[in-house]
């Protein structure tokens, strides 16, 4: 699979570009989307983990 390369690039989840500020956007849309909360980004982890923990249990 790596043989005649001459370059592999692992970029281990923001490695190589801090890609939190998009993950962040994307829960935030996800949770809107889901629920009738409007998030802040104040505590957004906090409010994710929480509310699609809630949401999940409904929708399996």
């Amino acid at each position: 699979m790596v043989k005649g390369k001459k370059v592999i690039i692992f970029d281990l989840d923001g490695t190589l570009i801090d890609s939190i500020g998009i993950w962040n956007l994307i829960d935030k849309q996800l949770i809107e989307t889901i629920s009738d909360y409007k998030i802040e980004n104040v505590d957004l982890g906090k409010q994710r983990d929480l509310i699609l923990k809630k949401y999940s249990q409904h929708r399996l």
